[in-house]
């Protein structure tokens, strides 16, 4: 499958990639003690034994060598697999992701925290997808792709630091089109909060930074972002720059917004550091 796509010159997804190690049988066994203690670490977190059942059985399943992290695969895929118990855990299970989060950032600042060489990353992720039951599902600027195409758009937050790099947090965009009458429907099928109001991906990449950065537990004196050149009615424009405030303020904004067209390629790094003036570039 791989082959085929490369042949095609479409980029596989990370899963469908070869590996970037070798790993001996006596690493892979340190490997597993690591996961089930990695795994108990989330464990207190979900209420009930079934939950941390399936989350587990999650985390196996993002392990496997399997082109297709979906949850039929996965299921099928594993020993004691469940599709339809997996999808419900997923879709409908009652368990809140901000404990979660919150565990995994304290993780990674015991892992990878560096107050000498942390960054903060925000970067756009784009997933194409297809089909009515998938929220902020609709035709937009598809960056995985490289087109417009039907896709779902998030701004996530990366920790870097020279002792390695994950994921930290995550804000799903839902385009204009979603708040409209016509879109009423689906957003009460999806579960999109009464409440919800429309959000740029800058005013998403804010709250990312605000978040992290009034928490603490991350140590970092620079946020870098990649800048999308969108505003609001996609028309390429830059907006304002800002840098990135102390503790207790305002969040620093990357210009544009995500608005489901194709941005002009005036794209670049951006990076703020703390009580200090914007700089261009990647951080040092």
């Amino acid at each position: 499958m791989m082959s085929v796509a490369l042949e095609a010159g479409i980029a596989p997804p990370p899963s469908g990639l070869p590996p970037t190690r070798n790993l001996a049988p006596r690493d892979v066994e340190t490997l597993a003690d690591a996961l089930l203690a990695y795994a108990a670490e989330f464990a207190p977190l979900f209420r009930r034994a079934e939950q941390r059942h399936w989350a587990f059985q999650y985390l196996q399943g993002q392990l496997l060598e399997l082109e297709r992290k979906s949850i039929e695969p996965m299921a099928l895929a594993l020993a004691d697999g469940d599709v339809q118990a997996m999808q419900q855990f997923i879709s409908v299970g009652a368990w809140d992701a901000a404990p979660l989060l919150e565990r995994h950032q304290a993780l990674v600042a015991a892992s990878l925290g560096d107050p000498a060489t942390g960054v903060l990353i925000i970067d756009g992720c784009d997933f194409p997808k297809q089909g009515q039951e998938s929220v902020g599902v609709a035709p937009q600027w598809c960056g995985a792709l490289g087109k417009v195409a039907n896709c779902q758009a998030s701004v996530v937050a990366c920790y870097a630091s020279a002792r390695g790099y994950t994921l930290v947090d995550r804000r799903l965009f839902l385009p204009e089109r979603w708040f409209s009458a016509a879109y009423q429907d689906r957003r009460q099928r999806c579960g999109v909060p009464a409440d919800q109001q429309p959000r740029t991906e800058p005013e998403l990449a804010g709250e990312l930074i605000t978040t992290l950065h009034r928490r603490g537990v991350l140590p970092f004196q620079w946020v870098t972002i990649w800048r999308r050149c969108r505003t609001p009615r996609g028309s390429g424009e830059s907006g304002p720059q800002r840098r990135c405030p102390p503790a207790g303020g305002g969040a620093g904004r990357p210009p544009g917004s995500g608005s489901g067209r194709r941005p002009r390629r005036r794209c670049g790094w951006t990076t703020w550091r703390s009580s200090s003036r914007r700089t261009s570039g990647r951080p040092p």
